[in-house]
């Protein structure tokens, strides 16, 4: 089953940090307990340990990116797992297709418009 990498409270006062790196690349072997990333909060950098042994099937955020507390990272899971279960729980795709909504953007509404109609298929 599918696993979902979040975003720790590193202190008291953190609502947000910053994914500084990446310790693993897609399709790596994650053991638990294993460094995976380093992120900053709003006062030390930590690296950031798997709790469970996998396969990192997906990067939901890259290096530099800014994550509130308890925001997803990453998944893992076996591999050749179907991570759409896991994919639609942290970001459905309606949310997605809202927030992007413009006439500056009309191609992502066409791609999710696209991917709606596979995942229904």
């Amino acid at each position: 089953m599918a696993i979902k990498i979040t975003m720790p409270k590193l202190s008291d006062t953190m609502s947000e940090g910053v994914l500084l790196k990446w310790h693993k690349k897609l399709g790596e072997k994650v053991e638990a307990g294993e460094v995976i990333a380093e992120a900053e909060s709003d006062k030390a950098t930590m690296e950031l340990e798997a709790f469970d042994s996998g396969i990192l099937l997906k990067i939901l955020v890259p290096e530099g990116g800014k994550v509130p507390v308890g925001g997803n990272l990453a998944i893992i899971g076996e591999k050749g797992e179907d991570i759409t279960p896991c994919w639609r729980a942290i970001r459905p795709l309606s949310l997605w297709i809202s927030r992007n909504r413009s006439k500056k953007k009309p191609y992502l509404l066409r791609r999710c418009l696209i991917r709606l109609k596979k995942m229904k298929s």
